[in-house]
């Protein structure tokens, strides 16, 4: 288990994904006597991970946040919140997803030949659902959480700004930040100007440190959201996923540390597929 301290009592645990350091991690929030909030649980494969920091801390969790209900955000969800019995926040959009996730299988199940690598959540109970506001503020374990509904690159996201730090919790509305580079991951179907709305709304807050699940803290949001953009406007130029790889390095970067890696190996040329087809449909 790898662990960072990336800002004031908030760290990020390595799932290290079918083995692969690097891929997803979660963020753990501690508060005021031991109390924790987890900020995407990740796969639920990763449980054992999440409660041996738990465990190893003398945490007492008090909540789970989802950016978003993908499965390598999201389906470690329930088991937390089943275990140490707390609430799950979530976008409006996800909440009736985690109650009954056979759609939410099903469409992970197009991506990838082993979704257990990533596992299928079996249900949430109702009650531990709670449906955020955009725009709300929550206070749990003594720390103060913004929710800022982001959708783009899935309709059902959200960006949890943790107020006393300035931490900016971006799931993948902010791209993905691998080998040094940022680049703008979504599944089709694209709408890009969505992302950038999204996007405009986050700097608006003026977070101070972005935390990318996909990996890591990113400490100038403004570069960050500038190399997203650019890169999500350039990335439409290009007729084949061939040349996408050989003329941009920071495509091609994350194309190879990333094509490893189930589930995850082939998000850069959807991504591209999906920016051309939104550009087909005049939805850039």
């Amino acid at each position: 288990m790898r662990v960072w301290r990336v800002a004031r009592d908030v760290y990020l645990v390595d799932h290290v994904f079918a083995g692969l350091p690097g891929i997803v991690g979660t963020y753990v929030v501690v508060g005021e006597g031991g109390r924790a909030v987890l900020v995407d649980p990740g796969p639920r494969s990763s449980f054992p991970t999440v409660e041996r920091f738990i465990e190893d801390r003398g945490l007492r969790p008090e909540a789970v946040i989802l950016t978003h209900i993908h499965l390598d955000h999201a389906a470690a969800a329930e088991l937390v919140a089943e275990k140490f019995d707390i609430p799950v926040y979530v976008h409006p959009r996800g909440g009736r997803h985690l109650v009954d996730p056979g759609r939410l299988c099903e469409a992970a199940k197009s991506l990838m030949s082993d979704v257990e690598l990533v596992g299928c959540p079996r249900g949430l109970r109702g009650e531990l659902v709670r449906e955020t506001r955009d725009g709300e503020v929550v206070e749990v374990a003594g720390r103060r959480f913004r929710f800022i509904h982001t959708p783009g690159h899935a309709s059902h996201h959200q960006s949890i700004l943790l107020e006393d730090e300035g931490v900016l919790f971006v799931g993948d509305s902010m791209g993905i930040f691998y080998c040094e580079c940022i680049v703008p991951l979504t599944p089709p179907p694209t709408r890009p100007r969505m992302i950038r709305e999204s996007v405009e709304k986050m700097l608006g807050y003026k977070p101070r440190l972005l935390a990318y699940p996909h990996f890591g803290v990113h400490p100038d949001p403004e570069a960050a959201a500038r190399e997203m953009l650019e890169r999500l406007e350039k990335w439409t130029r290009f007729e084949s996923f061939e040349k996408l790889l050989k003329s941009d390095v920071c495509a091609r970067r994350v194309y190879e540390c990333r094509r490893e890696a189930p589930y995850f190996g082939g998000e850069v040329e959807r991504s591209w597929r999906g920016l051309r087809d939104a550009l087909r449909e005049g939805h850039v």
